[in-house]
C-alpha cells in the first residue's frame, strides 16, 4: 500500500484514482418475482467487485468526483464474488433489505439489463420480456412508472441489452419510453446468447466478442431485432451505434 498517498496534492490523487479505477460492467435482473438482482464485474480481470456504498455516513470513495452513487429500492440480491471451493464455482451474494446504493462511473461503465418476462399470479398472465423491469417500483407494478428526468438511468452512456435466445426481444412500450430519453448514450450492445437458459453473467463476461457488422450466422429474428433497435435509435435522435455480440456457449 502507498501509505503517503493521502499526503499527495488532491489533484494528483484524483489523477491516480482515475487511471486505477477499473471499468465495470453492472448487470440488472430479477432473482424472483419480488427480489431484484445486481452484480458488478471488473472488465480488467472478469471478477466480481463490490461496488456497494457502505452504510456509514462517509467513505473514501465519496470524495472521488467522477463516481456517482445510484440508489436501488426494495429487496435486492447483490453478487459479490465467486466461491472457488465448489465445482462449478458459484457466486456468493448479499441480500440487502432496502435502500442500497452502488458506486458507478458513467463515463466508462457498461450497464447491462436482462430481458426478463414477468408472471402476474392474480391474473395468471405473463408479461412480455422487458429490459427495464428492474426499475419498476415495486417490481409487481402493473402500470409502469414515470421516471423523473433526473433518474440515473438517463445518465447511462454505455448500455447493453440482452436478447432473448430465440431473438424475438424488441423491448416493451415502456422500454422505449425510457430509451427515447437516454440522450447521454454513446454506445448500445445487443447481447445474444445462442443457448437457452444461459446465466445472465456468462454472456455479460463475454461481451468483448462484438461485430461491427452482423455475422452470417445470426438468424433472421436476431437480425430483425438488431435492425429494429438501430432504426429506433435514429428515430429518437440518439447518435449511438448499436453493436451486436453473439454467444455460442
Amino acid at each position: 500500500m502507498f501509505h503517503k498517498f493521502l499526503k499527495l496534492p488532491i489533484e494528483l490523487q484524483l489523477v491516480i484514482w482515475h487511471f486505477h479505477w477499473p471499468p465495470t460492467r453492472h448487470y440488472f435482473t430479477l432473482y424472483d418475482a419480488r427480489i431484484r438482482e445486481y452484480g458488478a464485474i471488473s472488465m480488467e480481470d472478469e471478477r466480481y467487485v463490490n461496488r456497494l456504498v457502505p452504510k456509514r455516513k462517509k467513505a473514501t470513495l465519496d470524495f472521488i468526483p467522477f463516481l456517482t452513487k445510484i440508489p436501488f429500492t426494495g429487496q435486492i440480491r447483490v453478487r459479490l464474488r465467486r466461491v472457488v471451493s465448489v465445482d462449478p464455482p458459484e457466486p456468493e451474494f448479499s441480500m440487502i433489505g432496502s435502500k442500497a446504493e452502488v458506486y458507478v462511473y458513467f463515463a466508462q461503465d457498461v450497464f447491462y439489463f436482462d430481458d426478463f418476462p414477468y408472471y402476474y399470479p392474480l391474473t395468471d398472465t405473463w408479461a412480455k420480456e422487458e429490459w427495464f423491469r428492474f426499475l419498476r417500483k415495486p417490481i409487481t407494478q402493473l402500470q409502469p412508472p414515470k421516471l423523473h428526468k433526473s433518474h440515473w438511468i438517463f445518465k447511462v452512456r454505455n448500455l447493453a441489452l440482452r436478447l432473448e435466445w430465440i431473438g424475438e426481444s424488441r423491448g416493451t412500450e415502456w422500454d422505449h419510453t425510457i430509451l427515447r430519453k437516454m440522450k447521454s448514450l454513446k454506445e448500445v450492445w445487443l447481447v445474444h446468447p445462442r443457448t437457452p437458459n444461459i446465466a445472465i453473467e456468462t454472456p455479460f463476461l463475454m461481451i468483448n466478442r462484438t461485430f461491427n457488422e452482423l455475422p452470417y450466422s445470426v438468424d433472421g429474428g436476431v437480425k430483425d431485432a438488431y435492425l429494429y433497435l438501430q432504426g429506433k435509435m435514429k428515430e429518437y435522435g440518439i447518435d449511438a451505434p448499436v453493436v451486436m455480440t453473439t454467444i455460442d456457449t
